[in-house]
């Protein structure tokens, strides 16, 4: 009888634990929840600005999602070429220069193509060119930016004699959340989204 009463407490602390885990994968879940449908959201107001069906995002499992960017090399002869890339929201900008590299090998010398780690990705806004970290999210980025004006997205070179001044900057990006529930507001007002997509179809794609 005495090891039935020790053991009592034990259960209830037990039940106790498990009722709060529960809870709380419950509240995890309606928060996850929510962001999904603010993502949803964002995502078919941005669509719709989009006349070309390759820039459209789509959604996948849970806060995940994919959409199309184009990026642009310039040799050194200064010779232009754009290439558009599918990518995740999950990719990084690390994860890009591999990617990018094969897409613009017959622009690039074989000398710098030995070396990958010479390249990184960079954007052009309205506050000029800069190098995006690493662990930065370029789809992210775009995403966010619809609103207010379109991102130019860059593969550079370190050697490159037209980097600006402020090139190797990094920016700071984070991601899609419950903190950043401006986004569905702000793509409404997207006006620019539309003018990028009718030149698309001028540009190189693979």
């Amino acid at each position: 009888p005495s090891e039935q009463r020790n053991n009592k407490p034990s259960a209830q602390s037990n039940a106790k634990r498990a009722a709060l885990a529960l809870s709380a994968n419950a509240t995890i879940a309606a928060t996850t929840l929510v962001e999904r449908e603010s993502l949803c959201r964002a995502v078919e107001q941005h669509n719709v600005r989009r006349q070309l069906d390759i820039f459209k995002i789509t959604v996948g499992e849970g806060l995940c999602y994919e959409g199309a960017l184009r990026f642009y090399y310039t040799s050194p002869r200064g010779q232009e070429t754009a290439k558009v890339v599918r990518i995740q929201n999950t990719t990084t900008a690390r994860d890009l220069v591999p990617i990018l590299l094969p897409k613009f090998a017959t622009c690039i010398d074989e000398t710098l193509l030995s070396n990958p780690s010479q390249f990184y990705v960079a954007i052009v806004d309205q506050q000029g060119q800069h190098r995006l970290d690493d662990s930065e999210y370029p789809l992210q980025l775009s995403f966010r930016s619809a609103a207010l004006a379109p991102l130019r997205f860059l593969l550079r070179c370190h050697g490159d004699t037209e980097t600006s001044c402020d090139s190797e900057s990094p920016r700071s990006v984070t991601e899609f959340g419950s903190r950043n529930s401006t986004l569905a507001t702000s793509l409404d007002s997207t006006a620019t989204a539309a003018t990028e997509d009718r030149n698309a179809g001028a540009m190189s794609q693979d």
